[in-house]
């Protein structure tokens, strides 16, 4: 990649593998492709039946499946309003995104 600044990257859907489609496919393939370009991915999706926490997949994709359940068409309420108080405690004085974010990315690949 030469002299171009490297980026972490964090993709958060509802829609990722083990189920296929037009969005799955999209977020698959464009973090391999960002992969190839040095850059670091991380996919953040909620759980699929019996598959949750971590998961490598092809080309070092690190994949975060939550523990939180579908609701309605694969949706999570949580995906939204439930990640709020994680990103932003601003009751404390203190905004968490950057450090939540931060250990997603930074953890030992």
């Amino acid at each position: 990649m030469g002299d171009q600044k490297r980026h972490k990257i964090l993709m958060v859907s509802d829609f990722f593998y083990p189920n296929f489609g037009g969005v799955e496919n999209h977020i698959y393939y464009l973090s391999q492709c960002l992969l190839k370009l040095s850059h670091k991915v991380v996919v953040l999706t909620h759980a699929y039946g019996n598959r949750s926490g971590l998961r490598y997949m092809t080309g070092g994709l690190k994949v975060y499946y939550i523990p939180w359940k579908p609701f309605l068409m694969q949706n999570t309420l949580p995906t939204f309003y439930g990640t709020l108080p994680i990103m932003d405690d601003s009751h404390s004085g203190k905004d968490n995104i950057g450090a939540w974010t931060s250990s997603l990315l930074n953890s030992p690949s």
